[in-house]
């Protein structure tokens, strides 16, 4: 058994008249209440959003270009399976946030994007193999299934955010990492069927 996926993606945002469509002129990573309608204001250009719902913050995104799945299984002799999952992205961009700033007598500042377009830098292309082996044994109508299960099988270390606040100095400042995939992990597993 086999599946393969392909996705290609252009999200941009355009403006019919960019002259009266963009209120706030300030390239900012997101819109946020204070500011409705800050975001990257490049008409033509990539949309970026702030990511939402994983306990981290200040991850902003732009979607990638690409991006490939494939896997599958192939059910050997004596009840053995053995199957792999392979997934494959453009990195996400890297939206530099060099300053804030002060705009039209706010009293709260706001984060302004450095680089003209906020997908001209990127981090690396995402690359993971994930590989299992099953073996079955029926006993009866019930079945015991023992499994072993390999993730980033190939040990990948790519990194999947850094800090782009121009302004932090220190351990975790300007380019630092933040993030990175997590190393080849192995684990074994055991289910009963009745």
């Amino acid at each position: 058994m086999a599946r393969f996926g392909f996705s290609t993606n252009d999200w941009s945002e355009y403006f019919d008249d960019p002259a009266k469509a963009i209120l706030d002129p300030t390239r900012a990573p997101v819109p946020s209440s204070a500011w409705p309608f800050a975001g990257a204001q490049v008409n033509g250009g990539a949309v970026l959003r702030s990511s939402t719902g994983s306990g981290k913050s200040g991850i902003y995104m732009v979607a990638p270009t690409y991006q490939i799945v494939a896997n599958g299984l192939y059910e050997a002799k004596w009840g053995i399976n053995i199957s792999a999952n392979i997934v494959a992205r453009q990195g996400f961009a890297e939206p530099f946030l060099p300053e804030q700033c002060r705009d039209r007598g706010s009293a709260r500042p706001q984060d302004r994007v450095l680089v003209p377009k906020v997908d001209d830098f990127r981090l690396p292309a995402v690359t993971s193999l994930d590989g299992r082996i099953e073996k079955v044994f029926k006993f009866g109508t019930s079945k015991l299934a023992l499994d072993f299960d390999v993730f980033n099988l190939l040990n990948a270390g790519t990194v999947l955010g850094k800090q782009y606040d121009v302004r932090l100095t220190g351990p975790t400042g300007f380019g630092q990492t933040l993030e990175i995939m997590n190393p080849r992990i192995a684990r074994l597993g055991a289910r009963f069927t009745f």
